[in-house]
């Protein structure tokens, strides 16, 4: 079965080579992923282009740095990703005097009728550091946005 993008991390699939997306809104969860992780001035020829969420990493979080985010993500997405509306940013602070801080992204699909949510966990300390960091999936050994 072949898909329609290759998806991020790059894994190995017995069926299609590398794992790849297989609907329109996991493209689109992905590329919101990847809006919100990339940096700005890390795109080559687009220096505008991301919401450079790690930049804030290893900031002091108060509700300033909450609304730094969000209005970060809204811009982003309004200008590349305008074919999704978001309707509501949620920051769970619940783990992160353990080094552990998530966001859960609700965003609209318009075009096909949908609501999908992106939940986002951010590392801000080592994974051994971390108790509960072995409860996230992904493939990120040191303090950073966890795929």
């Amino acid at each position: 079965m072949s898909g329609i993008s290759v998806k991020i991390p790059l894994r190995q699939s017995s069926t299609d080579g590398f794992g790849t997306t297989k609907t329109i809104e996991e493209v689109i969860r992905q590329n919101l992923k990847t809006l919100l992780l990339t940096r700005k001035g890390e795109r080559v020829m687009d220096p505008g282009f991301g919401a450079g969420i790690s930049g804030y990493l290893f900031e002091n979080f108060t509700a300033g740095t909450y609304a730094e985010i969000e209005q970060a993500i809204l811009e982003q997405t309004s200008i590349y990703m305008p074919q999704i509306s978001i309707k509501n940013i949620v920051f769970d602070t619940s783990l992160q005097d353990r080094g552990v801080l998530s966001m859960r992204i609700e965003f609209r699909i318009a075009a096909l009728g949908v609501t999908d949510i992106l939940d986002l966990p951010i590392l801000t300390r080592q994974r051994g550091a971390t108790p509960d960091a072995s409860q996230y999936s992904g493939n990120s050994t040191g303090p950073g946005l966890i795929y």
